[in-house]
């Protein structure tokens, strides 16, 4: 049956509202996809801004504590120092918060076990002085803090003594580790600060 004027009129506006209103939510739905395009781009480009400026705040930290590990290095910490002298040894000590000092004989074979521990511990600690002292040729100092045992590490702290580790007692006898080495200095309040200095500086 064939539609009349007005049913084909109405049928016509009838297809026309459709269409109007499949485009229009088309519209939306494609300017929903390029907002979610658009969030999506903001997203990844936001996260390459943090992760250079992340990248670029790591760089410069480390250029940082790489200039400040050097500057502990030129004062001496960061290794092992030799001293011949009384004073050359009271400099030291008045100028280092932290010092422990190795009153030693070259001929002493447990004074060479101790030399080990501390060119490892030093390279580590850069808030303390590692000093060897020749007992030898400072026969002062030796007897002013009563040096009778070798090996004997003196713990200096503000430029006092602290403590004397008279031979190898207190770390549990002959054969001693490292890790028992630095425990029994850490128990004395010698190596309490942060090691980052010593730590190896890689970049990202």
């Amino acid at each position: 049956m064939s539609l009349g004027k007005r049913e084909q009129k109405l049928v016509s506006e009838l297809h026309d509202r459709l269409l109007t209103a499949l485009e229009m939510k088309e519209r939306e739905v494609d300017e929903e996809l390029s907002n979610i395009s658009q969030v999506e781009r903001n997203i990844s480009q936001l996260d390459d801004e943090t992760l250079q400026e992340y990248r670029r705040a790591r760089i410069e930290g480390l250029k940082k504590l790489h200039y400040k590990r050097m500057e502990f290095l030129n004062k001496g910490y960061g290794k092992l120092i030799d001293v011949d002298s009384e004073s050359e040894f009271f400099d030291v000590c008045r100028d280092t918060q932290y010092v422990v000092a190795h009153f030693y004989r070259p001929t002493t074979v447990r004074c060479q076990y101790v030399d080990e521990m501390m060119h490892e511990i030093c390279q580590k600690y850069f808030n303390t002085r590692f000093l060897r002292v020749n007992a030898e040729k400072v026969p002062f100092l030796c007897e002013r803090f009563n040096i009778w045992c070798i090996p004997t590490l003196m713990i200096i702290i503000d430029g006092k003594t602290n403590h004397s580790i008279i031979g190898f007692t207190e770390f549990g006898g002959d054969g001693f580790t490292l890790d028992e080495f630095t425990k029994v200095l850490n128990k004395h309040g010698i190596l309490s600060a942060d090691k980052t200095l010593g730590e190896q500086v890689t970049a990202i």
